[in-house]
């Protein structure tokens, strides 16, 4: 990343003479509170992406509120691993930075290295999504270097029960909080310190912040009664860029309080003990790995090709615990999965695209004659991988399938398939890695298994790296010959 910047670059320690004749106060500056900070694209409910405008009064109040929300302290060092589209990487590379703390950047895709820099760079605090986090837990011991952790912050999807019950058995003295926001409010907007109860919903508002939940009237609904969650308070960003009505139709007058209203369109109550449950969405959107996805925006794209007739795009969880997204198509002309996959890859983000895709002839109606996706299909094993099933031939391509069936949750996987065409992904890739080193006592690097994509290849290059060592020891054995 700094190889590629043009301007000038001051070290820190090698030039601290420079930086220290500059004046110690805040530089003049034109921005203001309501001037924009930044914009973040996410998934848009009318079938395009919408630009999120956030103020720089939302990210400073949401700075300000660190320390009595979650404990930040000066001097603490936080783990800096989300990519910049997805906004909680405010929190990870500039929020720090105002409260005088330090930010170490890593690499999500290299596991040895997380584990290594855990160890050796001190990090205190760690934000990550349940996605990516139960990768780790799957891929290696990461309790083990957890454990040194002071702050813990888990967000951007629903936690499931399962990982919830794992952290509290495995790291019970260390404040880890369930965290819930929408970009339009300011990365997070509630917290539930997990480990303070037995329970788990997204709980209660941080400094701040102000959360309703409102019945359809707009209403203050009664505890216990689902209502849609509302958001207040400066957390609340400006609004859509270049989209006025929607704008309007998502933020509104908050008639409790001063400023705007954010309707999320997330479904939730209130507790009797003033927490609050997260009960879902109202609307078609789902959240993988994080990223939140509009499936109408993917059928959008889809559309606008000439020889699909109709689309559905739906998300089903696999055996290990993970979502995909299915695209079903209906086509006027012979179907070619790798025909969409390349279309939609020139429109849309790696994580918005269907892994699987399935031809119909039909679409499935309900009563009220719409596409009835409870009654979808599931996906054969052509259909998943995009080939038909081939079975292992040798013995390393037979180690490599049982170690694929199980770090996929899949069966079963034939050797010419794509590891990513089943449900594969950058975070499964690290389970793959560390799989493979256990069991079959081989380390391989991240950029290999996106080179070697099939069991066929990998074996391939597995065999020759393991004849190639063969061969160096007979020669080496040649020359020390007596």
């Amino acid at each position: 990343m700094l190889r590629e910047y043009k301007g000038t670059l001051l070290s820190i320690d090698g030039d601290w003479q420079t930086v220290s004749n500059e004046a110690s106060f805040p530089p003049d500056t034109a921005a203001g509170p309501a001037n924009l900070a930044y914009v973040i694209y996410t998934s848009g409910s009318t079938g395009k992406p919408k630009g999120v405008l956030v103020e720089h009064r939302n990210v400073v109040s949401f700075t300000a509120n660190l320390p009595g929300s979650f404990g930040f302290k000066k001097d603490m060092r936080i783990a800096a691993l989300t990519t910049y589209g997805f906004d909680i990487s405010v929190l990870e590379l500039l929020c720090p930075l105002a409260q005088g703390m330090t930010v170490i950047l890593l690499n999500e895709l290299d596991p040895e290295a997380i584990q290594t820099n855990f160890k050796h760079l001190k990090i205190d605090i760690l934000q990550l999504t349940p996605s990516r986090l139960n990768q780790w837990i799957a891929a290696d011991d990461a309790f083990s270097y957890l454990r040194d952790l002071q702050i813990i912050l888990i967000g951007g999807e629903p936690m499931p029960m399962k990982l919830f019950t794992q952290l509290k058995e495995m790291l019970p003295g260390i404040p880890i909080f369930n965290v819930y926001g929408p970009t339009e409010t300011t990365i997070w907007s509630s917290h539930l310190n997990i480990n303070s109860g037995d329970e788990l919903n997204i709980g209660y508002p941080l400094i701040g912040e102000q959360l309703y939940i409102l019945n359809q009237r707009q209403g203050l609904s009664a505890k216990g009664v689902a209502g849609e969650i509302c958001i207040g308070g400066p957390g609340v960003s400006r609004g859509y860029l270049n989209k006025p009505e929607l704008t309007s139709e998502r933020f509104i007058p908050n008639p409790f309080g001063d400023g705007l209203l954010y309707r999320t369109g997330d479904i939730g109550r209130w507790l009797a003990n003033g927490k609050i449950e997260h009960l879902g969405r109202s609307d078609d959107q789902v959240k993988i790995r994080g990223y939140r996805i509009e499936l109408s925006e993917i059928e959008y794209e889809l559309e606008k090709l000439t020889y699909v007739k109709q689309s559905s795009v739906t998300a089903k969880t696999t055996v290990n615990g993970e979502k995909q997204l299915i695209g079903y198509v209906i086509t006027s002309e012979p179907f070619e999965r790798n025909k969409l996959t390349s279309y939609l890859q020139q429109s849309l983000p790696l994580y918005m695209i269907p892994q699987i895709w399935i031809e119909l002839d039909a679409f499935p109606l309900n009563s009220s004659g719409k596409i009835d996706k409870k009654k979808l299909p599931d996906p054969d094993h052509q259909e998943i991988s995009g080939n038909i099933y081939v079975k292992a031939e040798t013995a390393t391509e037979a180690e490599l399938v049982t170690v694929w069936e199980k770090v996929l949750g899949r069966i079963p996987i034939g050797i010419d398939d794509d590891f990513f065409n089943l449900g594969g992904n950058s975070l499964t890739v690290m389970r793959l890695i560390s799989a493979m080193k256990k069991q079959i006592g081989m380390t391989l690097s991240v950029p290999l298994i996106f080179q070697f994509r099939t069991i066929r290849s990998l074996a391939g290059y597995m065999d020759y790296i393991v004849q190639k060592e063969i061969m160096d020891l007979e020669k080496d054995a040649d020359v020390f010959e007596i």
